[in-house]
This record gives structure tokens, C-alpha cells and sequence, in this order.
């Protein structure tokens, strides 16, 4: 290990907390440190399961290659998280023997990428299990005991970022949570597993009869429209997808027009690995929705016809391939249209879009 680079890098991580766009550089001058291929955080969700990775660059081919073929739904060490939670700092040895690391399925996996030994690194944060991961090259061996000492080094400067950048996340969850009241949206704040970990006032008031917040999960009326969402829910808050848009469901009720629902992640950044917030959830009461005047929104926003029907179509959950399709124009030039709108309405995302077009619904 490189050891003055290595507490070099663990003392910019306060400078991370208040820039966040640091945080790439850090890990990545962390792997070089510390003499590894590269590093991934894990989350996980279950026994034999784990969620959202963030990882380097360098582990890119890895980590593809550890999803298309399902490996976080069976990863070998995803077993030994009580261990990992009690000790803090783990080697592969401390739970597999070189047998297992010569004959396992999953060794046998990381090797054809030319790596098997990791340091895994637990620096939870609240309810949730977080774990830094320091993969290492077949070429170079295994960490050893000296290395622990630093890697506990690390752990205690992760524990202290974590825990001031969740309280900042915390923030950020229930000013977003005002703004959207303010706009008269219902809006849920859910996790990387899919539980509600916060809700506004108008989400109460909207989601307490066919459609519903239940043992912190979100119920549609119809059992089939609960999987729909349950399952547009997941790809959003997976990272690893190729795709960031927003999904916009439509959910019946027994009685009334549909609620539709705009699901978005909550960011992408490494930030937001240290928050419990992972998805927000817009909810519409169409009963009470007025049709949006184009007239009012060009004057107010300075947009051309094209970018209306634009603004419009993004209003009702397209994203920049359906617009394509609506308007009969390119992808990328769709995209020029989106980019413009966002500018001259000063919003980022499409969500934010969304919510400022439902504050003048003039009909």
C-alpha cells in the first residue's frame, strides 16, 4: 500500500462531504493506494442478495458481467454480512477457504475478470447496510492482516462522512417533500429497497383509500397494477440501468378517474449512497386536474409551438424516445427540445418539469 497517498485520500473525505463531486476521485485514488483493482460499494437487501452497486471505472466490465448474470441474487459473501456487520474490516479468508476460493461457481466467476480476493469494509449508516469493497488482482494475493489496521482507518473516516452526509440527504428528502406541497403534489420519498421512508401532506390526504400506503409499501387498487409498479419501482432505483427517465403509471380506482403515478429516482450521485432516499414518487388526482393551457405556457416561458407539445407530452410521462415517436422527429433532436425546455423553465429533470407545470394548471 502507497500509505501517505492512502491517508491523503482519507482526509479529503470531509472536503467530499460538502463537494460531492470529490467523491469519484477519492476512490479512485483509493484503489490505486491501496493496491487494488478497483472498488464497488454494495447495499444489501437480503440474505444472498444485494442491491444498487457503485463502483470505478475499472470494474466496469466486472460489474456488468456480476448483474447480467444475476450474481446479486447469489452472491457467495452476501451470506457472511452478520460477520461483516460484527468485525468491520473482512478478508475473503476470514470466511473462505482456499478450496472454496479455487472450486466455487462465484470464484470461478470474479477470476475470469482477474480478481478473487477482496477487503470488505462495513460503514452502515442508519438502518441500512453499506460496505466498501476493495477488489484485488489474482496477480497481486490477498490483503493481509497489516492491511486491516488502515482499512479500519478507512472505515471510521466513511462512518463519520456517512453519517453528516444522511443528515444532509435527511434535509434535502423533507425540502423537497415542502416544495412538491407547495406545488399540490402528493410526493413519497422510498428507499433503495422500496420502502416509504417519507411522505407530504398531500400524499396523506391521496393515498389512503384504493390505492394506499401499507407496511410501507405502495398498494394499487388492483393486485396487478401493485406488481406493475412494484416493478417499474425497482428499475428506476437500479443504477445499473441503462436508462434514467422517469416512469409515469396510471392506477384505477374504484371509484373516480385513475391516480397516476410519476416515479423518478432520487439522484445518481455518490451522495446519495450515504441517504436512505433512493426513488420519489409523484401522485396526480386527475379528478382535480385541469388541462394545461399551451397558450399560458408559451407566454410564461418563452417556448415555440414544437417545444409545447414537447413540454406537454413530458407533462404526461413520455420520455425523450416517446416524444420522438409523438412528434415525428429524431431522438436526438427530441432531446435538443428537452434540454431547451429544462433551460428556459430552470428546471433539471424532468420530475421538477412536471411539478412546476402543475402549479398553473389554468385550464
Amino acid at each position: 500500500m502507497k500509505l501517505a497517498n492512502f491517508y491523503s485520500e482519507l482526509n479529503r473525505m470531509q472536503d467530499a462531504v460538502l463537494e460531492p463531486d470529490l467523491w469519484k476521485s477519492i476512490v479512485d485514488n483509493l484503489a490505486d493506494a491501496s493496491g487494488a483493482m478497483g472498488i464497488n460499494i454494495m447495499a444489501p437487501t437480503s440474505r444472498g442478495a444485494v442491491g444498487r452497486v457503485l463502483h470505478t471505472d475499472s470494474l466496469a466490465d466486472i460489474m456488468d458481467a456480476y448483474l447480467r448474470e444475476e450474481w446479486n441474487l447469489r452472491d457467495h459473501r452476501a451470506r457472511f454480512i452478520p460477520l461483516m456487520q460484527r468485525s468491520g474490516v473482512v478478508l475473503e479468508t476470514d470466511f473462505s477457504t482456499s478450496d472454496q476460493l479455487t472450486n466455487l461457481e462465484y470464484y470461478k466467476f470474479m477470476a475470469k475478470f482477474g480478481t478473487r480476493h477482496t477487503a470488505v469494509v462495513n460503514f452502515s449508516s442508519g438502518p441500512d447496510d453499506l460496505f466498501f469493497v476493495l477488489q484485488r488482482r489474482v496477480a497481486d494475493g490477498a490483503f493481509d492482516a497489516d492491511d486491516v489496521t488502515h482499512f479500519h482507518a478507512l472505515r471510521r473516516q466513511l462512518q463519520t462522512s456517512a453519517r453528516t452526509m444522511a443528515l444532509f440527504s435527511e434535509s434535502e428528502i423533507y425540502g423537497r417533500l415542502a416544495a412538491f406541497e407547495r406545488a399540490s403534489l402528493a410526493c413519497v420519498i422510498l428507499d433503495r429497497q422500496g420502502f416509504v421512508i417519507a411522505t407530504n401532506s398531500k400524499a396523506d390526504f391521496l393515498l389512503k383509500g384504493d390505492i394506499r400506503i401499507s407496511n410501507r409499501k405502495i398498494k394499487a387498487f388492483l393486485p396487478q397494477e401493485t406488481a406493475l409498479f412494484d416493478a417499474a419501482l425497482a428499475r428506476v432505483i437500479d443504477t445499473s440501468a441503462t436508462s434514467t427517465a422517469g416512469v409515469k403509471l396510471s392506477l384505477k380506482r374504484a371509484c373516480g378517474r385513475p391516480l397516476l403515478a410519476h416515479i423518478e429516482t432520487a439522484g445518481s450521485n455518490f451522495r446519495d449512497m450515504f441517504s436512505r432516499a433512493s426513488a420519489m414518487v409523484l401522485f396526480e388526482d386527475t379528478d382535480n386536474t385541469a388541462s394545461l393551457s399551451r397558450t399560458t405556457i408559451a407566454r410564461m416561458f418563452d417556448l415555440t409551438p414544437m417545444e409545447c407539445t414537447v413540454a406537454l407530452l413530458l407533462h404526461e410521462g413520455h420520455d425523450a424516445r416517446g416524444v420522438a415517436g409523438h412528434c415525428g422527429i429524431g431522438y436526438e433532436t427530441a432531446r435538443s427540445h428537452i434540454r431547451s425546455i429544462l433551460r428556459k423553465t430552470g428546471t433539471d429533470r424532468q420530475a421538477e418539469l412536471c411539478a412546476l407545470l402543475g402549479r398553473i394548471r389554468l385550464g
